[in-house]
């Protein structure tokens, strides 16, 4: 008719409508007639008894005869405990580790007379050499140095090394200038790890002022990945859980998950996962596009197969069969869920029995059932 065409799917679940109606259409007539003739308050039924309290709002009760039971293929399964493994993919970003990154900034007046560390993305090793500084201030606390030692003030040189250090002269350079007998008046600045040099904001000549950044060096021998973990799949990710990336050139690493985020994106729910990976040969680099992996099993927990669940906007209900032929809508909390199950933490027991195939039909019938249209399919 119409030239309109269904599927094998299509056609079982229209026939379970039609004859579910008639189903309706025969009860109601059938209750009509009871009432004509033998007016009495209605019951409910046993297998309902005493468990509306715990029904989804806006659901009821379903009672099947056989034959429509069939003929709509509903199937039933028991709440079992066992395995439920699944393998997570998730697209994700290289990030510059926060933890593996200095500022380097200046604490005293002067000007940058030379700059080694001249472009962004040049790696420098500890120790190397990154400016000289022409600083009056580092000069004027060189003279006091030498007149201590002059003295033998062993007090007042130990105060003027502190004040060294203090405005970023380094260990090393401090030593340098103890060895000296007169003021070095472009004092080199060293880093103070290896690295690559990133957020640069000085040229050679600049003068530079206390609180001003010159640069950055970030230790890349070890980067972070993060991704967008949805808020289903948070039972199968913990910190410290092993993940891979997958490369370009086919090169597969293994590192660590070290941060989950204690809060959701409303609009996406999601949250911030965070993994941290070795870095040799500077194969990740900030920027760059990756695929993570989780493999993860839980183990011993109450699983019923996915299509067992019906999501009704607001939760996750199942249908359990409280007697032959008689479906319960219930409410439960879903631990974590694959294409093949679903773990469940809270609204069964092991060894009840649920609707596995067929829930489309009873989760609509159901509904029904709260209107005064449906309920019983006889």
């Amino acid at each position: 008719m119409f030239g309109l065409r269904l599927n094998p799917s299509g056609q079982l679940i229209w026939l379970g409508l039609l004859l579910l109606f008639a189903g309706r259409l025969s009860a109601q007539h059938s209750g009509h007639a009871a009432s004509t003739e033998h007016p009495a308050p209605a019951k409910q039924t046993d297998a309902g008894a005493g468990q509306e309290a715990s029904m989804p709002e806006g659901y009821g009760m379903v009672q099947l005869v056989p034959a429509i039971r069939q003929a709509i293929g509903v199937a039933v399964s028991k709440v079992e405990r066992g395995t439920v493994q699944k393998e997570l993919r998730l697209a994700g970003e290289v990030r510059t580790p926060e933890d593996r990154r200095v500022s380097i900034t200046l604490r005293v007046d002067g000007w940058i007379t030379r700059l080694l560390a001249d472009y962004e993305g040049k790696t420098v090793r500890k120790g190397d050499t990154l400016f000289w500084l022409y600083s009056p201030t580092l000069a004027e606390v060189q003279e006091e140095l030498l007149q201590a030692r002059a003295r033998g003030d062993a007090r007042l040189e130990a105060r003027v090394r502190t004040r060294l250090r203090l405005l970023g002269v380094s260990p090393e350079v401090i030593a340098f200038l103890e060895t000296r007998d007169t003021v070095l008046y472009e004092v080199p600045f060293l880093s103070p790890l290896s690295g690559v040099v990133m957020n640069k904001k000085v040229v050679e000549g600049d003068r530079v002022r206390p609180g001003q950044k010159a640069f950055e060096v970030v230790d890349l021998s070890r980067v972070w990945v993060e991704a967008f973990l949805p808020e289903k799949d948070l039972a199968f990710v913990r910190e410290g859980d092993r993940v891979e990336v997958s490369l370009i050139d086919g090169t597969t690493l293994t590192g660590t998950v070290i941060f989950l985020s204690p809060t959701a994106e409303i609009r996406t729910r999601t949250l911030q996962m965070r993994a941290e990976f070795p870095n040799p040969g500077m194969k990740l680099r900030p920027g760059m596009s990756a695929v993570l992996r989780i493999a993860r099993t839980l183990s011993g927990v109450l699983r019923v197969p996915r299509d067992a669940l019906v999501w009704t906007g607001n939760s996750w209900i199942v249908f359990v069969e409280t007697s032959p032929n008689h479906f319960m809508p219930r409410e439960v909390e879903v631990a974590a869920l694959t294409d093949t199950w679903a773990a469940i933490t809270e609204g069964l027991s092991e060894g009840e029995t649920v609707v596995s195939q067929g829930t489309f039909l009873l989760d609509a019938e159901s509904r029904l059932s709260v209107t005064g249209g449906g309920g019983h399919a006889h």
